[in-house]
């Protein structure tokens, strides 16, 4: 009879355990034997459960299950981590490391929420603490959605406040994400290399969020006979690391539908879904005139001329930049013009008065506060969805 109902079994599905309660599928008869064996099955009992026949499943039939839903979160540092970034006074900056330390990547409750003065009011669902301490000029395998490249930085599987409930695809969670001093606590991820790896050390011993590496240089034609420039170094090497930095929270999402002129926020697990944390590294070199965000780098090169820095071995630092005002620019004890290039005019820059500085103070002291005002709030959700900011983040003159 064994044979027998082996033989019947032939090309059926069968159930390798009646008893399961995610029940595996065989269709070579070899494991019906076995099976027989292990839970002392009658032949007549392994007939019954041949008897299925080999049609398509119903609803009601239990088969094999399905993954749970997932989100994978990537980073991307966007359009110029990796490409040349042309500034609006005739500057060259290409990035060859641009380091940020991440941490408290969440997903939250009710993003949308109305929240006062930064403030974090939204219940945490699930915290991927890290740190991860990225090297955003590396590639990536996709697209970036703000140019450049993307690649996963984790995975969120389940609600981890919540004993690891899965994700559920019908709700939308609030997205937020940060960064920490670096050498706080182990990196659980860092990307040093044998040549990057006196970067890493460097980082965790100074205590960084981040460091930006690089080098700008001038290019021909951009007002370069004006007398104010002729004292203006060619080329300047810069190793910027800075302390300051804000947590960007609850993100606007580019990819859902705009109401009002404003993106709903946050993320749903889903097929093909990814959240992206777009950290903006040109805004590093914004400007102070107000004038739309562009990038100018004079007012580094006269820091870096005025301190004697900017060689390969003794490149700017972020502590030329304390003491330097960012507007207007003085070097050799004369303003420097602000210069645009495409036939733009030589103007003297003015002290712009619209930008906060981390600590609240009106306007910022120096080129260093200014800066590190910049590269605190790059924070943004797939390519420039805005977030919300809170400051962790203390001077240390």
């Amino acid at each position: 009879m064994q044979a027998i109902a082996i033989q019947l079994c032939s090309q059926i599905r069968v159930p390798s355990s009646i008893f399961a309660t995610q029940l595996h599928w065989h269709t070579d008869c070899k494991n019906i034997g076995v099976n027989l064996h292990l839970l002392r099955l009658t032949p007549a009992l392994a007939l019954l459960a041949c008897a299925a026949p080999s049609a398509p499943q119903s609803s009601n039939v239990i088969g094999p299950p399905a993954s749970p839903p997932q989100l994978p979160v990537d980073i991307s540092g966007g359009e110029y981590a990796a490409a040349p970034l042309m500034t609006a006074d005739g500057w060259k900056i290409r990035f060859t490391h641009v380091y940020v330390h991440v941490r408290a990547a969440k997903l939250q409750a009710d993003p949308e929420k109305f929240a006062e003065n930064g403030a974090d009011v939204w219940e945490d669902l699930s915290v991927a603490p890290g740190p991860f301490l990225v090297d955003l000029v590396r590639q990536g395998e996709r697209k970036g959605h703000a140019g450049g490249t993307s690649r996963e930085l984790l995975v969120f599987k389940g609600l981890s406040k919540k004993e690891n409930a899965p994700l559920d695809p019908g709700t939308r969670y609030g997205f937020s994400f940060g960064f920490e001093l670096a050498g706080n606590r182990p990196s659980l991820r860092r990307e040093c290399d044998s040549e990057s790896e006196s970067d890493c050390k460097e980082i965790e011993s100074q205590k960084w969020a981040t460091l930006f590496v690089g080098e700008a240089e001038r290019r021909e034609g951009c007002h370069d006979d004006h007398v104010a420039f002729l004292d203006v170094p060619k080329k300047v090497h810069f190793r910027l690391g800075f302390k300051e930095f804000q947590h960007n929270l609850n993100c606007e999402n580019l990819l859902l539908p705009a109401v009002d002129g404003h993106h709903s926020r946050g993320v749903s697990p889903g097929t093909d879904i990814r959240a992206e944390a777009t950290y903006l590294v040109h805004q590093l070199f914004h400007a102070a005139d107000g004038n739309a965000g562009r990038p100018r780098f004079d007012a580094f090169a006269a820091a870096a001329k005025q301190h004697g820095h900017g060689s390969a071995t003794e490149p700017l630092v972020s502590e030329d930049l304390r003491g330097f005002a960012y507007a207007p620019v003085v070097l050799n004890g004369a303003s420097l013009p602000e210069r645009t290039c495409g036939g733009g005019a030589v103007t003297p820059l003015a002290l712009s008065t619209s930008q906060n500085a981390i600590d609240g103070t009106l306007p910022p002291s120096d080129l260093y506060e200014y800066t590190a005002l910049r590269q605190a709030t790059a924070g943004r959700m797939n390519g420039n969805g805005e977030c919300g900011a809170h400051s962790e983040a203390s001077h240390t003159k």
